[in-house]
């Protein structure tokens, strides 16, 4: 018998058919929504795949992703931003590609896209140049690396951090980065890249010979992709190899086939190399007109690679065909310009060295403070573990602990300020809050032996004050002191931060500039000279002039010696007074 139908149970049915069809609604009536919320994601992800190995394709995808900007939901939105700053990338616009990745990071919520944002700074950093800034990037990645769970993620980071490591000339690491890499399942791009970056660090390294047959794998795996760029930078190295142990005619047959494909990469770094790599072969050759082309179209292609190694070998290889042509005219011309980008090249050699150890050695106090961290956790854990096992000492031990603690707190407390007080009055002169002499003479030793180590000059500035005493007696030693401290202040904001200034005693000061030639020694001196001579004396009551006279001396001039590149800048100084003050001497070796 059917069963009877009730007021009750026709409303029931009544709102679960309406519950239903509002759940079919949006599909129903709008079913466009759907599909090109699929469109959107299928085309983001094409633009993708080709961003690297097509890059017309890649900025074809993005005008087809233009017209459904005002669709995107938020994760499509992040997506398209992710390859428009690639796009800015490629185009060379690099400040507007840097202003979109920052955007990425400043999401609240963490994301791929936001650790891919952090991998392009990190690119883009390097390609500026910026060493210190590409290391802190690449710091960030490796701690958010061992955070990650998403195998496709932790390559392509793992892979922005070894070619990094090879960029920064950090062979050791990007080997071992690459290694890691390669226990992954890599395909396409992602497995080019690792090998490139593997075979290039072994060579360097002299794990393999240049004969390898891994290395020949490695290039015919990136040609088949068409990833044009990784198969020739391998290539490039090879061919530096050839040129290098005097078989000039192996650098031509390996690169001649393949330089159109190394011209239409249209990355300046790779054909400034390659055609580089041409010239000197046929300089070894006697093949002077060829070797000439090819270092012309080596500098006209890198113009704005001045510190590129491949540069300099372009202005060695045009003084080697000049001199041989007996054009000594011109021979001298790119002798000259030779010089200056081998000293540039070296400074960017020395720069990332640097960079290095700083960032390094920033990373293992943040490693150590972890540590205590951790130990400090521990320690806590092993609290709380006896608190729960002696629940009716708990009030007593807790009490006993905040009176210990209060007191180690108090007395650490006092105890640190007495340090701090004492180290202040150890290593600062009182008055105008710079370094002493004591204190300066043992930071400047430690920086000379580092700048010994890394090959970089030194300079060492005198400053004295002209006719302090007159000051000093015509207005007080108030005045005197108020003079000194107004000049320490001034000089400050004319020097970097990790220059070393220091008051040697009196109205006397010094400061010593780390990898500084004489010429931006120079500048800094006449910077100071012209910023103490605009200082105001309206505050301390009085109107009178302030001069300084300055002399300056090098590594280069002087020596490492400290106590030699002092006496010389001093003796500088002094000649800046017998001539009339107020001005800047540069040591003069007799």
């Amino acid at each position: 018998m059917p069963k009877a139908v009730t007021p009750k149970s026709l409303m029931i049915y009544i709102y679960k058919s309406l519950g239903f069809l509002l759940i079919l609604l949006p599909t129903l009536c709008f079913p466009s929504i759907s599909s090109a919320n699929q469109e959107i994601d299928i085309l983001l992800e094409q633009a993708d795949e080709v961003r690297s190995s097509d890059q017309k394709e890649f900025s074809n995808k993005l005008l087809k992703l233009s017209p459904y900007e005002k669709q995107f939901n938020s994760n499509q939105n992040a997506y398209f931003s992710l390859l428009k700053a690639y796009e800015m990338a490629f185009l060379g616009k690099l400040k507007q590609a840097i202003e979109i990745a920052n955007q990425l990071l400043s999401q609240n919520k963490p994301s791929p896209h936001e650790i891919r944002a952090l991998m392009l700074l990190a690119n883009i950093s390097a390609l500026l140049q910026n060493w210190e800034i590409t290391l802190q990037y690449i710091e960030q990645l490796n701690r958010k690396i061992e955070k990650l769970k998403d195998d496709k993620l932790i390559i392509k980071a793992y892979l922005v951090t070894a070619v990094s490591y090879n960029l920064l000339e950090q062979y050791e690491l990007a080997h071992s980065t690459a290694e890691k890499l390669l226990k992954f399942s890599l395909e396409g791009r992602d497995r080019c890249i690792a090998n490139q970056v593997f075979i290039e660090s072994s060579l360097r390294l002299n794990y393999i010979e240049k004969y390898d047959y891994k290395v020949d794998q490695a290039i015919e795996m990136c040609e088949s992709l068409n990833e044009f760029v990784w198969s020739n930078i391998i290539r490039i190295y090879i061919a530096q190899l050839d040129v290098q142990a005097n078989d000039p005619k192996a650098a031509i047959e390996r690169l001649v086939p393949y330089i159109d494909e190394i011209n239409n990469t249209n990355y300046p770094i790779i054909i400034t190399s390659s055609k580089a790599r041409l010239a000197e072969a046929h300089l070894q050759l006697k093949n002077l007109a060829k070797a000439k082309n090819y270092a012309n179209e080596a500098i006209k292609v890198g113009q704005t690679l001045t510190n590129s190694e491949a540069i300099v070998s372009a202005y060695k290889v045009l003084y080697e065909v000049e001199k041989n042509n007996n054009n000594f005219s011109e021979a001298l011309k790119h002798h000259e310009k030779y010089e200056k980008t081998d000293n540039a090249y070296r400074d960017s050699v020395n720069a990332k060295e640097v960079a290095f150890q700083l960032v390094n050695q920033r990373t293992r106090q943040i490693e150590a403070e972890i540590e205590l961290l951790n130990k400090q956790n521990q320690l806590l854990a092993v609290e709380q573990s006896l608190s729960k096992s002696e629940a009716e000492n708990t009030k007593l031990i807790a009490t006993l602990m905040g009176i210990i603690i209060f007191i180690l707190a108090f007395f650490g407390y006092r105890s640190w300020r007495t340090q701090r007080r004492l180290k202040t009055l150890a290593e600062y002169d009182y008055l105008t809050q710079v370094y002493n002499r004591g204190h300066f003479m043992t930071i400047a030793q430690d920086m000379i032996k580092l700048s010994v180590k890394s090959k970089q000059v030194v300079t060492c500035i005198m400053i004295d004050l002209d006719k302090f005493k007159v000051i000093n007696d015509t207005y007080g030693h108030g005045i005197g002191d108020w003079v000194l401290q107004a000049v320490s202040s001034t000089i400050k904001t004319c020097i970097r931060d990790n220059d070393a200034f220091a008051r040697l005693g009196g109205e006397e000061f010094i400061i010593l500039l780390p990898s500084c030639d004489i010429q931006a020694a120079t500048y800094v001196s006449e910077h100071c000279l012209t910023k103490i001579a605009s200082i105001d004396t309206a505050e301390s009551g009085h109107t009178f002039d302030i001069t300084a006279s300055i002399g300056v001396t090098t590594s280069t001039l002087s020596g490492y010696e400290l106590a030699k590149l002092m006496a010389d800048a001093d003796e500088a100084m002094y000649q800046s007074k017998e001539n009339g003050r107020n001005q800047v001497t540069i040591f003069q070796p007799n």
